[in-house]
């Protein structure tokens, strides 16, 4: 079995990533698409540079809704660790 190619028309790659090939994949200002072969598994990744460069506002969308998840995530884990440690006596 390859280690890269296609199936049914969906790129896939299972070679070791390198840090060289993840930089090149999320951040090619020589790369005009958007959408990539992924760096490593089954489908395509996000260029971001081309993003930002051709739809400015779905870049900063997508950086607000990453923080805003992150945000959430830190504060539903806060919460539930307190409540966890109420129950117990000190």
């Amino acid at each position: 079995m390859e280690l890269h190619g296609k199936m049914l028309g969906i790129p896939y790659d299972f070679r070791r990533p390198t840090l060289a090939k993840l930089k090149s994949h999320y951040w090619n200002p020589e790369d005009e698409r958007i959408f990539i072969p992924r760096a490593f598994g089954f489908g395509w990744d996000i260029n971001f540079f081309s993003l930002r460069a051709r739809y400015p506002g779905a870049f900063y969308g997508l950086i607000v809704l990453t923080v805003l998840g992150t945000v959430i995530q830190c504060v539903v884990y806060t919460r539930a660790a307190r409540k966890k440690g109420q129950g117990r006596a000190p």
